[in-house]
């Protein structure tokens, strides 16, 4: 980074004496000729821009004094000089000499980091010919819409306003470590190219090409700015216009040239991607390759591909959300939808239901995503919205086989492989029995006051780790209130520690009010000035918010320092977790005492509670006794009877509903969250007549799978962290019989195991016991009929299935004693063959030989801590968490290795898991490859995950990246995170080398022996991907093409070698030349194929391939191309 290095010898030198120009100059040369030796390439000087600093330096003072602090941020020699870390707000305005005056923003939209480092010329361009001759190099520097440097930045940070663009430098900071503008576009309709009343909604920047989205339906449209080539233009929903002024007219007005048909989808723009695709055509002037880009609009999605053509994937409600990703698939958010269309980059305009490959939902697969809010942020194998953070480890082939992962403020469930039908004991503290979770998010080792306001004349402020309440006068009430989100009607309790006071004389005290500050617990005041620890007061929660006041004394000076602040639900949370037995009055069928009807009468026959309604809708319903904040099952079987339907519903703040128009006994679960002391259980039909049920509840832990039927508790289980300070917790204290303490989830057919592949996984800690169950399948108190347990018993661990009552058994094992440790132990049937893994390693197999037979058992119910059948000594006798069956699904040997490895750090002293603060929101996401961290936006900070873990929080605070606490967008890389907030823009990042400038790109951006892959479902031929052809051109193109069914067992797959070359004459199409020369290696169906062929209408040659009719198949085909044209023979 020359141009980085002479600036910052030129700005010591300049902060020492004006008179030590000449000398400062010299020796930044110099340095810069110790640059050259290391990567001539990379770091040729600019003279030119060192020259100009000098002047700017000479002409302002201003500059000059904050040049001096920055050279005093700086560590080492010119060339090797460390960049501090920074974090710090971005600034929005600048006076005539480039100098930051203000730093709020104005309705940002979004943030985006471009790495130059990342192109096909790994940013060459920004020092070559075309860009000294551009206009946007020669434009007059240091001004209020101009930086001071006249290279593109290495690496840019685009921040995008409803009304401007602005693009900042990350290696040029101003005096407060903060980089500094290097150009901004104005787009408020009095300058530029744009009407009033636009809205930029997103930007994206790739191989020179910065592209910006509009959202106004009437005006707005697709904007790019192309910096290779110095040239702008636009698209409408009918037209593409180009202006003919270049970039550094980009603020004084536009004139435009004549339209041209070829439109994009809608002028409503809601998100943009670039990417340059493998084997995409060179730009005959500056011999770059040319970025595809995707824009989702209100109409769907517009590809625009590098020759002009543009495909469209229409629906009807719009796309929200779109990317590109890696594998050079398309994902589009589904508007209003909460989920996502999926599949391969389009070269002709279809509807989405007709193109996409994969659907996710919020619905009934087994790899559903939390999106919400209609939010569907994607990035990097992590999908959000307002229900939380999906971590998903997609099977791109088999969707369906995948694994999701899903994380809030209260719950993290590991990883759910395939169709998993059970995920329980994923909780942490405040969840569902437990000691409520932290209320407080800032009451610990303070280094900053957010979300703590002042009241009345006192200020606040973070002092050695505490929070200091210091009065200004005399006024009484002076101090700071927090705002808690409790539950009404449980017992909290607030801890904290007093440091001390400012006087001898100081007090401190301590009240909570309701939202409306009305007295919930009365204030104490009790002497200060020595401090006092471990003070615990306790209080019932009148409303869902209330409010902790922490006081100081009405006397002007004096102060009282507050720490380790916290509050917590106690009462009736507790860390205790004791069933509730049978909630339900009379649900047995023997009696209809206790139910009332609406439209509808109770009564009982054949052993069912009946319900014959009056009206369609007719209810009968009971009230039960609930805590607020827990989980409750209702289980039974229902028939509709002589109703069309029969329904279960729960009334709460969420009311649930299952309901069947079966007319024979159907089993049931439903699982619901209590919103107050009571819940009403209501029957329900659909048509006039009667329908037949029988009813029960009971408190259960909740199921975060698809299918969410929580796990009754029987007895009494505690709860406690799995390790000092972590996030997740794990239950202990299990014991046989029917009145023991175990968890357990009834029988349905959701739990059919039958003959399908299954998996049973949970995590472990015997405490060194040599016998004990981890999981076990079969009916209560017995093991007659199928069954199936996964133990350790009297020093061996093992798997086992029968379907003869016990009287045979097929039995995989291994030495195991017994140790104190987390272990995830993993029961697998996949095919024919048992399977037992311990810490993602496969320690035992056998052959089922025995239990060949079906597995179903309708008395069979899945049982966490003691075996079904309660066997003496068979109880568990540590702890257990994360446990989770899948049924018709048995992951595979990587994904056990991944879920081990992944799950594995979230058994560490102090290792979080959940979303950090109080929110579930996620507004933002952003994937820092280089760094291998997740960055999670809510409405109260940034979570930043590594793998599972979560490794890291920021928090807004001032002389910070962010002030104010809600993140509505992210970007990252390379360590550097981006953060935007509705009215400021922010960056962090580590320390960083100056000839971090010269690191090499670790993703080529294009390639001329590009990789093509796909999937076909049936014999229906397939594309795996287009290169475009242009006139003038001939490729002699040689293709390795394989294809698999992969997963359980495959039975299909074939390889091929094929050769061909394709030219296109000047004003011609594309042909092949000849026919393709296709060598079968081997195919394991006749029908199978794979050539290449030519698209006249994309002018493109593609690898196109034929499957088998009902297999999945995945392909992937790797090209060699040798290029013959006037623009690739003179680039080379």
């Amino acid at each position: 980074m020359v141009d980085a290095k002479a600036e910052m010898a030129t700005s010591v030198s300049a902060a020492a004496s004006q008179q030590q120009q000449a000398s400062a100059s010299a020796t930044a040369t110099a340095a810069d000729r110790q640059a050259v030796a290391i990567d001539r390439a990379a770091v040729a000087t600019d003279r030119s821009t060192t020259q100009n600093l000098v002047t700017q330096a000479q002409s302002s003072q201003t500059a000059s004094a904050a040049s001096a602090v920055l050279a005093q941020q700086f560590i080492g020699t010119a060339t090797n000089t460390i960049v501090p870390a920074i974090n710090y707000r971005l600034a929005s305005a600048w006076d005539a000499n480039g100098q930051p005056t203000a730093y709020a923003l104005s309705g940002v939209a979004a943030v985006h980091r471009y790495d130059t480092r990342l192109d096909w010329d790994r940013g060459a361009w920004r020092k070559g010919r075309l860009a000294r001759q551009a206009s946007w190099y020669n434009e007059s520097l240091n001004t209020a819409t101009r930086g001071a440097k006249k290279e593109f930045p290495v690496v840019a940070l685009v921040v995008t306003c409803a009304t401007r663009v602005i693009i900042y430098d990350l290696h040029d900071l101003d005096a407060n470590a903060s980089p500094r503008m290097w150009m901004v576009f104005l787009m408020d309709g009095t300058r530029g190219y744009r009407g009033s009343g636009n809205s930029n909604s997103s930007a994206a920047m790739r191989g020179g090409y910065l592209v910006i989205g509009d959202n106004n339906a009437s005006f707005g449209g697709l904007y790019l700015h192309d910096f290779t080539r110095d040239r702008s233009w636009m698209y409408d929903q009918s037209n593409l216009v180009r202006f003919p002024d270049p970039i550094a007219s980009r603020n004084v007005g536009y004139s435009s040239l004549p339209a041209v048909s070829g439109g994009i989808l809608s002028r409503a723009i809601s998100g943009v991607d670039v990417r340059v695709l493998p084997g995409a055509p060179l730009d005959p002037v500056t011999r770059l390759p040319v970025p595809t880009i995707a824009v989702a609009t209100a109409g769907g999605t517009s590809v625009i591909h590098p020759t002009g053509l543009i495909a469209t994937i229409t629906r009807a409600s719009g796309h929200n959300s779109v990317r590109i990703t890696p594998d050079n698939r398309l994902w589009l958010g589904a508007a209003g939808a909460d989920a996502f269309d999926v599949g391969p980059i389009p070269y002709a305009t279809a509807a989405n239901t007709a193109w996409r490959s994969v659907y996710y939902d919020q619905g009934t697969s087994g790899l559903k995503i939390v999106t919400g809010g209609g939010k569907n942020l994607l990035a990097g194998g992590a999908v959000a919205g307002s229900g939380g953070l999906t971590m998903l480890a997609e099977d791109a082939a088999n969707p369906a086989n995948g694994m999701v992962s899903y994380v809030t403020k209260d719950f993290a469930t590991g990883w759910l492989p395939g169709d998993t039908r059970q995920c329980a004991i994923t909780e942490g503290a405040g969840s569902n029995g437990a000691s409520g979770g932290e209320l407080v998010a800032n009451g610990t080792n303070l280094t900053n006051t957010a979300g703590w306001s002042q009241r009345n004349a006192a200020t606040l402020s973070a002092v050695n780790g505490a929070l200091r309440v210091t009065a200004t006068s005399s006024t009484s009430g002076q101090g700071g209130t927090y705002s808690l989100a409790t539950t009404a009607g449980v017992q909290h309790t607030v801890s904290f520690d007093v440091v001390g006071g400012g006087n001898p004389t100081a007090y401190y005290y301590v009240d909570v009010t309701d939202s409306a500050e009305a007295t919930v617990l009365s204030p104490t005041a009790t002497a200060a000035a020595n401090g006092v620890a471990g003070i615990r007061i306790s209080f019932v929660a009148t409303g869902s918010v209330s409010k902790l006041r922490l006081f100081t004394t009405s006397t002007s000076g004096q102060y009282v320092d507050y720490a380790n602040i916290s509050c917590r639900k106690t009462g009736t949370f507790s860390d205790a977790v004791t069933g509730s037995g049978e909630l339900i009055v009379n649900g047995d069928g023997s009696s209809a005492v206790g139910w009332t009807g609406a439209n509808a009468t109770p009564s009982v026959s054949g052993g069912y509670l009946c319900n014959t309604a009056s009206a369609a809708g007719g209810v009968i319903s009971e009230s039960i006794p609930t805590i607020p904040g827990q989980t409750y099952l209702l289980a039974g079987t229902y028939m509709a009877g002589t109703s069309s339907a029969a329904r279960v519903i729960a009334v709460g703040a969420s009311t649930v509903e299952v309901n069947t128009a079966a007319t024979t006994a159907t089993p049931y679960q439903l699982q619901f969250t209590a919103a107050a002391s009571t819940t009403q259980i209501q029957l329900a039909v659909g048509t006039i007549g009667t329908a037949l049920f029988k009813v029960s509840c009971k408190l259960a832990v909740p199921d975060r799978s698809y299918k969410s039927k929580g796990l009754i508790v029987n007895g009494t289980l505690m709860r406690a962290p799995v390790a000092t300070g972590s996030d997740l917790y794990a239950l202990s204290g299990w014991s046989n019989g029917s009145g023991g303490n175990f968890l357990y989830r009834p029988n349905d057919s959701d739990l059919n195991l039958a003959t399908a592949d299954w998996a049973f996984i949970v995590w472990s800690n015997d405490g060194g016991s040599a016998t004990y169950s981890l999981m076990s399948y079969g009916p209560t108190g017995s093991l007659t009929g199928s069954s199936v347990g996964m133990e350790v018993w009297s020093g061996l661990a093992r798997l086992w299935a029968s379907d003869d009552s016990a009287a045979t058994q097929d039995l995989a094992s291994f030495s195991f004693a017994g140790q104190s440790g987390w272990r995830m132990w993993v029961g697998v049937r996949r095919g024919n063959t048992l399977e037992l893994w311990m810490d993602g390693i496969r320690r035992a197999t056998a052959s089922i030989v025995n239990a060949d037979q079906s597995l179903t058992n309708a008395a069979a119910s899945i049982f966490l801590g003691k075996r079904s059948d309660n066997a003496p000594g068979l109880e568990h006798e540590g702890s257990l968490a994360l446990s989770r069956v899948s049924v018709g699904y048995a992951p595979t040997p990587a994904q056990i290795a991944r879920m081990y490895a992944d799950e594995s750090a979230l058994f560490q002293p102090n290792a979080k898991a959940f979303l950090g603060g109080a929110s579930n929101s996620v507004q933002s996401l952003a994937l820092d490859e280089d760094a291998g961290l997740l960055h999670v936006g809510t409405g109260d900070g940034v979570s930043q995950f590594a793998g599972l873990r979560r490794v890291g929080r920021l928090t807004q605070a001032a002389g910070t990246a962010f002030t104010v606490p809600s993140v509505t967008s992210l970007s990252a890389g390379g360590g550097a995170l981006l953060i935007g907030t509705a009215s400021e823009a922010g960056v962090v990042t580590e320390l960083m080398p100056v000839k971090d400038e010269l690191r090499q790109a670790s993703v080529v951006a294009n390639s001329s022996d590009p990789v093509l892959t796909g999937v076909t479902t049936d014999a229906t031929p397939l594309d795996l991907g287009k290169i475009f052809v242009g006139e003038g051109e001939s490729v002699q193109i040689e293709a390795d093409i394989m294809a698999t069914e992969y997963g359980q067992t495959p039975t299909e797959g074939a390889s091929y070698t094929v050769r061909a070359r394709v030219r296109r004459n000047l004003g011609g199409n594309v042909q092949l030349v000849g026919s393709a020369y296709h060598v079968t290696v081997d195919e394991t169906t006749a029908t199978m194929d794979a050539t290449i062929i030519v698209d006249t209408t994309a002018q493109a040659f593609a690898i196109n391939v034929t499957g088998v009719a009902s297999k999945r198949l995945i392909w992937r085909a790797v090209l060699r191309l040798n290029w013959i044209s006037e623009t690739r023979n003179a680039a080379a």
